[in-house]
């Protein structure tokens, strides 16, 4: 969660994002940090047997092709290309800072060129892996309808996976924000302690899944968070040459809460109103 030199969220950024743009690797599943794959499974509608049937049913594997850098108004965009190393198809991890409010975006790209069409049943727009401490906890809002959405919720993550999710189809965030508060330390205040805050940008069905798995002979443990779209009954059929674009997952990391409702508004304004004003 912090590196070493300045506190300023947008130098970390660019830290996180020169280390991937310069690490040489054969398997973007090393690259724990941002890039744990989000793709979870993908399947052609086949009948067949031998390589066919191998390709309709493999799990993912992804190959590092190149990754790029770019600048915009000194905000950077690092694009992650890789492709399956059975199947036609390329995906693209996506990370973009945006310095004035210190939020990281990301999402994730798929396009193939298979002969017929490929459903993604499942895919995440991030999926890191954090240190967590034994007292690492998670705020979620959630209530029974309007004007107690934003009921919070406070859990200490224990090993196993925690799920929360909505399912209302239309409007889903009146029982379940897109959006969660995770203190790896340990309980935080407005002021003190390591906070991670995260929104989804999408207007329907959500899901945070909190893996927590323990170290043998140690107190601290793994934390995989996934963050993105709820696949129940949403598996998406991709014809060959369609790009599919995730939604963006915005997040950013402070000492203390405090920070975080300014980051946010401020990133919103900029980057997802049409008319601020």
């Amino acid at each position: 969660l912090r590196f070493q030199g300045s506190e300023d969220p947008a130098d970390q950024f660019v830290h996180v994002l020169d280390h991937l743009g310069k690490v040489l690797v054969t398997e973007v599943g090393v690259l724990a940090f941002c890039l744990r794959i989000p793709i979870r499974r993908v399947g052609r509608r086949l009948v067949g047997t031998g390589r066919e049937h191998q390709r309709a049913l493999h799990e993912q594997r992804l190959a590092l092709v190149r990754a790029d850098r770019s600048t915009d108004d000194g905000d950077e965009l690092v694009r992650v290309r890789t492709r399956d190393e059975l199947l036609e198809l390329h995906v693209t991890f996506s990370a973009r800072t945006h310095r004035v409010s210190g939020v990281l975006e990301q999402w994730v790209e798929v396009e193939h060129h298979e002969d017929g069409p490929v459903t993604i049943w499942d895919l995440d727009s991030i999926a890191p892996t954090f240190l967590v401490g034994p007292e690492a906890q998670v705020v979620q809002f959630g209530g029974a309808g309007w004007a107690d959405e934003w009921a919070w919720t406070t859990e200490r993550l224990t090993p196993g996976t925690k799920v929360l999710d909505s399912m209302g189809g239309i409007q889903p965030h009146l029982q379940r924000a897109p959006f969660l508060l995770l203190e790896p330390n340990g309980p935080a205040t407005e002021t003190e302690g390591d906070v991670v805050g995260c929104s989804i940008a999408w207007g329907g069905n959500t899901r945070f899944a909190l893996d927590v798995r323990p170290r043998s002979g140690e107190a601290t443990r793994d934390l995989r968070l996934r963050a993105g779209t709820n696949p129940t009954g949403a598996h998406y059929v991709l014809d060959p040459g369609v790009p599919f674009v995730s939604p963006t997952e915005a997040w950013t990391w402070a000492t203390g809460r405090a920070e975080l409702p300014a980051r946010f508004p401020r990133w919103t304004r900029a980057r997802v109103l049409r008319d601020p004003a």
